[in-house]
């Protein structure tokens, strides 16, 4: 699961006429409040033949807020064939409530996964929004200054259509991966029609860092030390979250930098 933060500032001054006419000022005081959503998986497989693919939503702070979910293409620009519903709701804090992905057309004809991503904001409310929590609304009608600053936190993880065609799981064939080493480039070549989310790469004693995925019939370069040498270990994320077996493979070393 990825995320970004978009910062609001909110200045939330409630002067009272008795204190300006008096000149004086206010204590300013500073209060910093995150609107993040957690989920039950960090990742949803939609099976083609099903009818849509349900996610459990949780809002892990004390105030209510508003969770916005959209799908987009594997650029994560582009809005993607599925809706959400409901695309937005309110969610009390310390509450969960449960999302259910459909796509709008038919992806049974493709015959490997396709990857989409998921992505879900957390929305802070207005301080005289009739939705914003009472406590919050009589906290900022005091007589005092407040700079509030609230982050919106948009979450994303991956949404995989998985074609009812394949059969399996990605880690019943992830020993198929093959390894190929140019310089300081490991190259890994993913044959299967899978996406094989990689948790951990290892060649020799090096740790490969930032593994990401490779894409069904395609290929993925990882930078390594010029001499790392040895056999690669790696282990898949699996469909539930949880980390695969480990898996070994020679090397195949090709001359070049």
């Amino acid at each position: 699961m990825t995320k970004s933060i978009n910062v609001i500032i909110i200045m939330a001054a409630i002067l009272c006429s008795l204190h300006l006419a008096r000149g004086e000022s206010l204590p300013l005081e500073n209060e910093l409040q995150s609107f993040s959503v957690k989920t039950g998986a960090t990742r949803l497989i939609y099976f083609t033949d099903s009818n849509g693919a349900s996610l459990t939503v949780i809002n892990p702070q004390s105030y209510p807020m508003l969770v916005q979910s959209e799908v987009f293409a594997e650029d994560r620009k582009t809005p993607a064939p599925f809706i959400v519903t409901p695309p937005l709701f309110r969610l009390d804090g310390h509450q969960q409530s449960r999302i259910k992905v459909i796509a709008t057309r038919n992806h049974n004809e493709g015959r490997t996964e396709s990857l989409s991503w998921l992505c879900l904001t957390g929305i802070p409310p207005e301080s005289d929004a009739e939705w914003t929590d009472e406590a919050d609304k009589k906290k900022y009608a005091g007589q005092r200054a407040t700079l509030l600053t609230q982050l919106r936190i948009k979450s994303c993880l991956k949404l995989l259509t998985r074609p009812s065609s394949l059969k399996g799981s990605p880690d019943d064939f992830a020993s198929s991966l093959t390894w190929e080493k140019r310089g300081k480039t490991l190259t890994v070549t993913n044959p299967t029609p899978f996406f094989m989310n990689l948790r951990s790469v290892q060649l020799g004693k090096e740790t490969v860092g930032n593994p990401e995925y490779v894409p069904p019939m395609g290929k993925r370069e990882l930078s390594v030390s010029a001499d790392a040498r040895g056999p690669v270990h790696w282990r898949l994320i699996t469909d539930y979250g949880g980390d695969s077996q480990e898996y070994t493979s020679d090397l195949s070393m090709k001359s070049g930098h």
